[in-house]
């Protein structure tokens, strides 16, 4: 984990995050998603947000291992959803406002063309991790078999 925080900082992702959204929504976009996390439902969003996003990534760590150590797993079991985070939030009124608006079509269309822009700024974070965890890897392996031979 440390490892990932010393890649992803906040300094990256916020510039990753401000290249995609700058190439990819109008203002318009901006502004309409800006009012809306301003919204007792949106701020509900962001504080779920914060507290599960952790618990998500490490119970999908578990469900990962657990299938990758089954050898008799058909690899199709899909893993949990985040997605009741959001569940208080999107009973709302505020939120039954914004989906489906002509603004939330606007945003899912250029969602395609987000992700593709994403993954071309991150694709650089990622390969330096990657390196990262390749020379963790090589140090340690030494590391180890220097000790199992004494």
């Amino acid at each position: 984990m440390a490892l990932v925080d010393d890649t992803f900082t906040p300094e990256t992702v916020r510039a990753v995050l401000n290249a995609t959204i700058q190439q990819s929504f109008t203002q318009r976009d901006v502004d309409a998603l800006s009012f809306f996390y301003r919204t007792k439902s949106g701020k509900t969003i962001i504080t779920a947000s914060k507290t599960a996003i952790r618990p998500y990534v490490e119970e999908l760590k578990t469900q990962k291992n657990s299938i990758d150590a089954d050898s008799t797993h058909d690899g199709q079991t899909q893993l949990a959803s985040i997605f009741h985070v959001f569940s208080e939030a999107a009973m709302s009124h505020e939120m039954s406002q914004f989906y489906g608006s002509d603004i939330d079509d606007d945003i899912t269309a250029r969602l395609p063309n987000a992700r593709i822009i994403y993954n071309r700024e991150v694709g650089p974070l990622q390969a330096e991790f990657q390196a990262h965890i390749r020379e963790l890897v090589a140090d340690y392996s030494a590391r180890w078999k220097s000790l199992s031979s004494q």
